[in-house]
């Protein structure tokens, strides 16, 4: 179930570029509720936004028997300093290890000094090496010339089994 409606909302619209934190609960016939992030691009106008959220919560709701609540999720994708840290965490990673995701990122330039935050959804054998991520990953970037903070809410992997990104559907 989960999985399809993963598909089902990124491949709704190509203004979706990804969703995570999907959770559903079910109180029984005619009572399913579900809780999603989508991710858009923060460029996009918020009332056709809001609009496009609306449409996806109904289509959940007439396809699926399901009351979907939709968290926005604005990704900025022109901040070139965002996308370089964005990609030094990435490769570092993918060579740490390539099961390890990560979303919801942003620099967040209005701390004293400023931030990158994201989720980090760890694969369950990889429990305990939280710090030491953190610390590798504030090392790296420092030697790649961003100096920032490091900000990182870890999730299990069991929670966010079907992140759903756009390429994901080719």
């Amino acid at each position: 179930l989960i999985k399809n409606l993963s598909r089902s909302i990124v491949g709704f619209d190509p203004r979706i570029i990804g969703i995570h934190d999907l959770m559903v609960h079910d109180y029984g016939p005619g009572n399913r509720f579900a809780t999603v992030h989508v991710e858009i691009d923060a460029n996009e106008n918020n009332i056709e936004a809001h609009e496009l959220i609306d449409d996806i919560e109904r289509m959940i709701n007439k396809d699926y028997g399901i009351h979907l609540l939709i968290h926005y999720d604005p990704i900025v994708r022109d901040d070139d300093e965002a996308n370089r840290a964005r990609r030094i965490i990435k490769n570092y990673l993918f060579v740490t290890n390539p099961r390890i995701k990560i979303h919801d990122f942003r620099l967040d330039r209005h701390r004293e000094l400023p931030c990158v935050v994201f989720d980090m959804v760890l694969p369950n054998d990889m429990s305990g090496k939280e710090e030491e991520l953190k610390n590798d990953i504030s090392e790296r970037l420092k030697s790649g010339g961003i100096v920032c903070g490091v900000d990182i809410t870890f999730d299990t992997q069991n929670f966010n089994k079907y992140i759903t990104r756009r390429k994901d559907l080719r």
